[in-house]
């Protein structure tokens, strides 16, 4: 009779432990996601940040005023240029983290899908700025070496 109570007792608390022990990983993934999506939502931030920064070198509408000036803001447009080909990896990552978070189903995944998007937009715009200061460069230079060869 001891023995059967005292392993019900045993058995009772083995149980509690083993479902305070689930609780406590389903918590812990929970906690998982959690921070997941805050660092999703640092990185966009970020990334923001970092094309916001480099957004007025390539909407600048200095041209040069000179063949010299020309090809000095040519070269720092080239420059620009590669940073940002050489950024692009990480963009892709952050915006891979957030599918991946929208595809597991995440409760906020209509807001990573629209982050994403806004993120993608604002690096279509700092690339398209970049290539239209790349042209208008170069028509400066051709006015530039028109004028120097004059």
């Amino acid at each position: 009779l001891m023995s059967s109570i005292f392993s019900g007792t045993v058995f009772s608390r083995y149980t509690a432990c083993v479902s305070s022990s689930v609780t406590c990983l389903a918590r812990q993934e929970q906690l998982e996601k959690k921070k997941e999506a805050f660092q999703f939502r640092r990185d966009v931030e970020d990334e923001k940040l970092w094309i916001g920064e480099k957004m007025p070198l390539a909407t600048s509408q200095e041209y040069g005023n000179s063949l010299f000036n020309v090809h000095t803001l040519k070269k720092k447009n080239q420059s620009l240029s590669t940073e940002i080909d050489n950024h692009e990896p990480r963009i892709m990552l952050v915006c891979n983290n957030g599918q991946k978070l929208i595809e597991e189903g995440h409760e906020d995944s209509t807001q990573f899908k629209d982050l994403i998007e806004d993120l993608m937009d604002k690096w279509r715009q700092l690339k398209d700025a970049v290539d239209h200061r790349r042209n208008q460069l170069q028509q400066s230079e051709k006015a530039q070496q028109y004028l120097f060869d004059a």
